[in-house]
């Protein structure tokens, strides 16, 4: 048994009506990113339910949260490719947290990775009060020029 599968066991034992996150990844699935699954094991041992948009694989059901998956991209080799491959994952993206919204009511909602698309995604849950954070995960020269 995994470190997550333990901690979400722990989780499902101490009760409900806690607060819920929704972690979104634009571009790697919840089984392949490690930064990922240590943040869903920290937060779920704080009692915090958590909830993950990514893409799909077969791998994410194995971690035991609720998914919010869409099929992934087909990976870009040009600039054009680039703006169809964000493109399609900002509507792919758009459309789960919409589901995700009416299945569950966020009290956050954590954006990760480069570049910073998805803020008018999240504007009617800034409006609603929810938190809206943005996880800089990778180093980018305007960061460090700033």
């Amino acid at each position: 048994m995994s470190r997550l599968e333990r901690v979400r066991g722990r989780r499902q034992v101490e009760g409900v009506g806690r607060p819920q996150v929704l972690l979104v990844v634009e571009n790697v699935p919840l089984a392949r990113d490690h930064r990922l699954r240590k943040q869903v094991e920290a937060l779920l041992s704080d009692g915090i339910d958590v909830s993950v948009l990514c893409p799909a694989d077969p791998g994410n059901a194995r971690t035991g949260v609720p998914l919010y998956e869409f099929p992934p991209p087909a990976p870009a080799t040009s600039k054009l490719g680039f703006l169809r491959e964000y493109g399609y994952s900002w509507v792919m993206t758009g459309i789960r947290l919409a589901q995700a919204s009416r299945v569950t009511r966020f009290n956050g909602i954590q954006i990760a990775g480069n570049p910073d698309i998805y803020f008018p995604l999240t504007l009617p849950h800034r409006w609603l009060g929810r938190s809206v954070v943005f996880d800089q995960r990778d180093p980018a020269p305007e960061v460090y020029q700033a």
